[in-house]
């Protein structure tokens, strides 16, 4: 009986409050990689509750985005509550979206109506002729079947004819099954123009990326997701990146790149070839010195420089005579990018020490990589280096010399061992200098000056008042002797404001006082009766010349009678 009562106030409430479901798109024809917003909305009921995780054919970019709506008509109030979404289409077509179930807290529900959206490729004509494309992104590589280890160049290519007032990538690919480097991406975008069929389009590359694919086969190039601003149409008839008024509406657009396919080729066999030795390439070696003595390092480079992944370039395994000591080299790469080509040179440097004299042959290096401008294997390699060793007669009969864990110094800095006699710290001669206490004082200098410099500031802050009161007369004559003006009543305004200023200076109260107020602190501060009265007369003058017309006016008198008035209050002054 309970179950029966709660149902029927529930199918009563449903009745009055008369809960409504709608749903739209801002679209129902798209091109492949433009978005759509769909929204589901609640008429006079609760808070909407919504699952679209399932959808097959589109992917979700953004969402739930909520928004309330509460209105009075006619003293009937009405609500709705709406959730959005941006869905991106995942291929071309009729897609449909399904009915989705939106339930809410008083426990019903309803499912929406489907929505069908056709997606079109770019080269499909519109069904209405009234929308057209207004802008779209693609990628593209400079070469669809490269070798395995042969660069090529990603570029991505924004085409609008609307003006924008943003861009951004929202999701960048991981390039897998390639070596990846960017060789452009611009702070700002800088559009030409470009006729396609008879469309005028306005063309930005917004990214460029060297790719090196490392295997062989198809190897899919994920889509790229960017974010575009679209600026409010307006009375405009030439195209600006950031067009339109400033304080002009703007909506966000996702776009979606296409997807590349790639078949990358297999390198032609070549026994005891480096796997990824591909690109245009030139190999030498040196020595450092001619002047080479047993059981002294020398350094042996082997330079490698061209075009192609520098990285990854490497040379043949190299059989040094058993009479030489070889330490592990060190690699210096130095990147270069020409015309988008990648490349540049590596530098593998080897410190050597023979431990015989004789003649000794350093031999040849062979580079062995794939040219892909002549599709063939090429092998390239170095000089023989013959090196004749002196005999170190400082070194000892049958002495090998020092061994690789003896060596503290490798690379460059063992070719300046220092073989002169050293020079030995004296007896008795103190180990701390001059120098050592110069540095500790200059650190103790450092460590305690900005305590200081901030006990000095407190300082000078705490006894600013004092300061300004005992420069208060100074202060006072020197801004008298400075008027210059040639108007009367400017000239006792302005001698007015300083001696205000005076009386400023000495209470540290900046305010404007009267004549009165003036008097009242020199008899707060034990002024003599003679000099307040001689000060009241001044003011009284003062004021008499400032608001009436007078025409018995000596300023030199007036300003030596106030000097004379301020210097003895200031010496009264308690």
């Amino acid at each position: 009986m309970v179950t029966l009562i709660k149902i029927f106030f529930i199918v009563i409430l449903r009745f009055v409050y008369s809960q409504e479901v709608t749903v739209n798109v801002d679209r129902y024809e798209v091109f492949k990689g433009e978005s759509i917003n769909y929204t589901i909305t609640v008429k006079n009921g609760d808070d909407p509750q919504v699952n679209i995780e399932n959808l097959k054919d589109f992917k979700i970019l953004s969402g739930p985005n909520s928004s309330t709506q509460m209105q009075w008509i006619n003293g009937k109030m009405s609500s709705s509550y709406s959730l959005s979404w941006q869905l991106l289409p995942k291929k071309t077509g009729q897609l449909i979206i399904p009915s989705i179930k939106v339930e809410s807290k008083n426990a019903f529900y309803q499912n929406t109506k489907p929505i069908t959206i056709s997606v079109l490729n770019r080269t499909q004509f519109k069904t209405n002729k009234e929308t057209t494309q207004q802008y779209f992104i693609e990628v593209s590589v400079n070469q669809q079947s490269p070798y395995r280890g042969e660069q090529i160049i990603l570029t991505y290519l924004l085409y609008t004819k609307v003006n924008l007032s943003s861009f951004d990538f929202s999701e960048i690919p991981s390039y897998r099954g390639f070596w990846s480097k960017e060789l452009y991406s611009p702070r700002s975008l800088q559009f030409k123009e470009k006729r396609i069929g008879n469309n005028l389009w306005y063309v930005s590359t917004v990214k460029q990326v060297a790719l090196f694919p490392t295997k062989s086969g198809k190897i899919i190039i994920d889509p790229a997701t960017v974010v575009i601003g679209v600026k409010s149409k307006s009375n405009r008839r030439s195209f600006d990146f950031f067009g339109d008024d400033f304080f002009g509406r703007s909506k966000q657009v996702t776009l979606l790149t296409n997807e590349l396919e790639l078949n990358v080729k297999k390198l032609p066999i070549n026994k005891g070839a480096p796997s990824a030795a591909v690109g245009d390439w030139e190999i030498s070696s040196k020595i450092d010195s001619k002047n080479i003595k047993q059981d002294e390092a020398f350094s042996f480079t082997i330079s490698i420089e061209g075009k192609g992944n520098i990285k990854s370039i490497q040379p043949s395994k190299i059989n040094f005579s058993k009479k030489l000591e070889i330490f592990d080299p060190e690699i210096k790469i130095n990147d270069k990018t020409i015309q988008n080509k990648l490349g540049g040179k590596k530098d593998i440097e080897y410190v050597i020490i023979p431990r015989e004299y004789g003649n000794m042959v350093l031999p040849k290096i062979d580079l062995t990589y794939f040219d892909v401008k002549e599709k063939e294997w090429k092998t390239k390699s170095t000089k023989e280096i013959r090196i004749q060793v002196e005999k170190n007669e400082k070194s000892l009969q049958n002495s090998i010399g020092f061994s690789k864990e003896e060596v503290l110094l490798v690379g460059q800095d063992i070719r300046y061992i220092n073989l002169e006699t050293p020079s030995w710290i004296l007896l008795n001669k103190p180990l701390l200098n001059y120098k050592f206490y110069a540095l500790m004082f200059f650190i103790c200098l450092f460590y305690f000056l900005p305590y200081l410099i901030l006990k000095q500031n407190r300082y000078y802050d705490s006894t600013k008042s004092i300061r300004q009161s005992k420069s208060a007369l100074k202060h006072a004559i020197k801004l008298l002797k400075q008027i210059e003006e040639d108007d009367v009543h400017l000239i006792y305004k302005k001698i007015q404001k300083i001696i205000n200023k005076y009386f400023s200076n000495k209470t540290n109260i900046f305010i404007e006082r009267s004549s009165l107020e003036m008097i009242d602190l020199c008899k707060k501060n034990n002024i003599d009766d003679n000099s307040i009265k001689k000060l009241k007369i001044i003011l009284e003058r003062l004021d008499a010349i400032r608001y009436s017309p007078v025409t018995n006016v000596d300023k030199e008198a007036d300003i030596k009678s106030i000097q004379e008035i301020l210097i003895k209050i200031d010496s009264l002054w308690v």
